[in-house]
C-alpha cells in the first residue's frame, strides 16, 4: 500500500471512526478544519513511526508537514529517502 493510502486507511478507519468526514480527500485540510485534534496528531505520529520505521522529531510536527494527508506523505517519504 502507497504511503498516502496507508495514512488515509489509518486517518479514516482509526481517527475518524463513527465521526462525520470520514471520507477525507487526500488534499483536505486536517488541522485547520478540525478533522484531527492534538490528541489524534499524536496518534498520528505513533502510527507513522512504527509503520514507516522512522522517528519524527517534535519541531518536525508542524501545520506545513501535518497539514494534508498528501504533505505528511510527502513528509515521510523524504525522511526514508
Amino acid at each position: 500500500m502507497e504511503t498516502r493510502e496507508t495514512l488515509k486507511h489509518f486517518i479514516v478507519n482509526d481517527l475518524l471512526s463513527g465521526r462525520n468526514g470520514a471520507d477525507i480527500g487526500y488534499d483536505d485540510d486536517l488541522l485547520l478544519s478540525g478533522v484531527i485534534n492534538s490528541l489524534e496528531v499524536v496518534r498520528l505520529v505513533t502510527f507513522a513511526e512504527k509503520k514507516f520505521k522512522t522517528r519524527i522529531p517534535p519541531e518536525d510536527v508542524t501545520i506545513e508537514h501535518f497539514a494534508t494527508i498528501d504533505t505528511l506523505a510527502t513528509y515521510l517519504e523524504s525522511r526514508a529517502g
